[in-house]
């Protein structure tokens, strides 16, 4: 799975963002984590991160739609 397009959402206070998507953005992390749900270009997997558990949402960017949406910052 490659994930290039990281954009963190929701975190704690006080926490770095930017180690957040240099953690996602690591390979191997997803194909281990398990999935919650699944569905038509997204998931959700559940995974041990920075040595916290988390739910990890994604989204491919699979259709014109999600692209344009992305584009313009009006994506999930």
């Amino acid at each position: 799975m490659d994930i290039r397009a990281i954009k963190v959402v929701r975190m704690a206070a006080g926490e770095d963002a930017a180690a957040w998507r240099d953690a996602l953005a690591k390979p191997g992390w997803a194909d281990a984590a398990p999935v919650l749900k699944e569905d038509r270009g997204s998931w959700v997997r559940r995974a041990n991160l920075l040595g916290r558990d988390v739910v990890v949402k994604c989204r491919e960017l699979n259709t014109i739609g999600r692209r344009f949406k992305h584009a313009i910052g009006m994506g999930h």
